[in-house]
């Protein structure tokens, strides 16, 4: 699962920009279930990050409550086969989402 071509975008994305993740993190919802996300980027999106997540149908349940526990979600599909890696794209996509780690200053390649 680790080896998709999503992980090792994400996972250099992660790395080139200098960013905190967590990589198939499990939050536990209210009736004690567990969400499996694929990634968590804790500065990002809402107040408790951003969830990524490859497929709609997996957090689709439980989409309410996890805004409501102040993530934000977003659903990320595999790049095509063949698809470059670039790591503007995944720039973007974090300046959409907002920074959200409020004790700390955001890069500089966020302000750009």
């Amino acid at each position: 699962m680790h080896d998709t071509l999503f992980f090792r975008y994400w996972n250099a994305a992660i790395s080139e920009l200098d960013i905190r993740a967590c990589i198939l993190p499990k939050i536990e919802m209210k009736d004690g279930s567990m969400v499996e996300a694929s990634i968590l980027l804790p500065q990002f999106g809402a107040k408790r990050g951003m969830l990524l997540f490859s497929d709609y149908e997996i957090v689709a349940p439980y989409y309410i409550e996890l805004s409501t526990l102040g993530y934000g979600i977003s659903i990320i599909e595999d790049p095509l086969p063949g698809e470059v890696f670039e790591l503007s794209n995944y720039i973007e996509l974090l300046k959409d989402w907002g920074w959200s780690n409020h004790g700390r200053p955001q890069p500089d390649w966020l302000a750009e």
